[in-house]
């Protein structure tokens, strides 16, 4: 039988998801934490996997689009 997976309420929303990507100030952490080790991830997957694409873009860090997009 198969499993019905049910997506949770705020992050079932891609206004919310997107909001979260904005949010997050990626080069801090890669600087901070990663001591500049490291570069921004434009996707979940990697470059090494099939079905990566180098001309995705990464989010870029922008507070004032994340809460548009949460109004």
């Amino acid at each position: 039988m198969k499993k019905e997976v049910k997506k949770k309420k705020p992050i079932n929303d891609v206004r919310v998801r997107n909001a979260i990507s904005n949010a997050i100030e990626m080069d801090s952490i890669i600087k901070g934490v990663y001591n500049n080790v490291g570069k921004k991830a434009n996707s979940l997957i990697g470059p090494k996997v099939l079905g990566y694409s180098p001309d995705l873009k990464a989010y870029d860090y922008n507070l004032n689009e994340a809460k548009k997009l949460l109004v």
